[in-house]
């Protein structure tokens, strides 16, 4: 598989899968890995904690539909935090680049475009829309895509509570088709079985990951 060279300072990992893939799990014990060859790193969600406007105005308006017992559209909803996340690849992930060896990103645009394919029944939504005409939006150097099954994700989320946390076992097989399909045609992937141990998955990954960027390891 080729991958191609970063054309910035810092290189972007993207890692993907559905809930109770095992990202954050992976993330944590890959940042170690990293830690332990010296090289700098470091680890966000889409926001940051960036003060969003985008952002504050999707929890406004839900907060004020749900007082008169209405919800805001699927659609609506992917657009919003589509929004924020252009605005958060426009002015904070560059500089998150220039300030680090590897920036790994838990969840990135393709986990925007399964989202919107399972809300809305696999039809393409203004949030996908609008990630396709975005022809800025930093594109990953490599993917670490955990591989899962469903039965397994759903164990693995057993006991999971949170007020907007809607998904169900249903959903989880819907997400696992789609990305499964996307990813297929998505380049620099590299596939991992979550299903396996965390330290056999965490050697493929720095296999992959040293051969596709010598240059960041000392010899």
């Amino acid at each position: 598989m080729e991958i191609d060279k970063p054309t910035n300072h810092g290189i972007l990992i993207e890692v993907e899968g559905v809930d109770g893939s095992g990202k954050t799990t992976f993330i944590n014990n890959f940042r170690s890995e990293l830690n332990k060859t010296g090289i700098t790193n470091a680890v966000f969600k889409n926001h940051l904690g960036m003060e969003s406007p985008f952002w504050n105005s999707f929890v406004k308006t839900r907060s004020q539909l749900d007082e008169k017992g209405l919800k805001i559209s699927d659609d609506a909803s992917r657009v919003l935090q589509t929004a924020e996340f252009l605005m958060f690849t426009r002015f904070v992930l560059p500089e998150l680049l220039i300030n680090n060896q590897v920036v790994l990103a838990d969840r990135y645009s393709i986990a925007k475009r399964v989202d919107s394919k399972v809300s809305l029944d696999g039809k393409t939504g203004s949030a996908e829309l609008m990630l396709d005409v975005a022809d800025d939006i930093k594109k990953p150097d490599i993917i670490f895509y955990l591989r899962v099954t469903a039965e397994t994700a759903w164990k693995r989320l057993a006991g999971k509570v949170s007020k907007d946390w809607k998904e169900n076992l249903n959903i989880l097989s819907t997400a696992v088709y789609y990305y499964d399909h996307i990813m297929a045609e998505t380049p620099n992937v590299v596939v991992l079985d979550s299903e396996t141990e965390q330290k056999d998955i965490q050697v493929i990954a720095l296999r992959e990951f040293r051969e596709k960027y010598p240059h960041l390891f000392k010899p």
